[in-house]
């Protein structure tokens, strides 16, 4: 599990264009600010999985 305090390292990759963005940014994005490729939304219910909250 990432603690919040590691959240500004780059951890998720877009599976499109490969762009990596920092756990923080993810959160704060719909799509890939890269490409535009939407996130599947339905991932966000896994967050307390992954993520400090």
């Amino acid at each position: 599990m990432w603690p919040q305090t590691a959240w500004n390292t780059e951890a998720i990759l877009c599976g499109v264009c490969r762009e990596t963005l920092s756990i923080e940014r993810y959160f704060e994005v719909d799509g890939c600010p890269s490409c535009s490729a939407p996130f599947n939304p339905r991932c966000r219910l896994h967050k307390h999985l992954y993520f400090e909250v």
